[in-house]
């Protein structure tokens, strides 16, 4: 798989624009953030310009789910930021009372990723 990386060309100017060192300014601009409020946004978000969660599809069936005390299984990931999100998860929906168990899959055996193998071993193992 080869893959082009397109990296803007770096401008002092707009380090300075938005208060940031020029490696952190330049990165923002490489992911879209190319003026000081965009920057701003993403560097202090508010509650509020989270969207509602009701938008992701079957939200609604989820929190029926949790508020009847059907069991959950999140499946998660084994890199770090995949164990992290599921440790913090699992930890919120037990929190709010949720019958929680989370499922990581085998690096090796079952691949990176939502797979047909690591669900078929997840399905088996925590039958929701």
């Amino acid at each position: 798989m080869n893959q082009r990386w397109i990296i803007a060309a770096p401008d002092p100017a707009r380090s300075r624009a938005l208060g940031l060192p020029p490696a952190l300014a330049q990165t923002l601009v490489n992911r879209g953030y190319r003026d000081a409020e965009s920057a701003r946004r993403f560097l202090h978000p508010q509650l509020r310009q989270l969207r509602d969660p009701f938008e992701l599809p079957d939200m609604a069936a989820a929190v029926e789910r949790i508020q009847a005390g059907g069991r959950v299984v999140l499946y998660g990931d084994y890199d770090v930021d995949g164990v992290t999100a599921s440790a913090l998860l699992y930890r919120v929906l037990r929190a709010a009372g949720a019958d929680v168990q989370c499922f990581l899959p085998h690096r090796l055996d079952e691949g990176y990723g939502l797979t047909a193998d690591g669900l078929n071993r997840c399905l088996r193992e925590h039958r929701p």
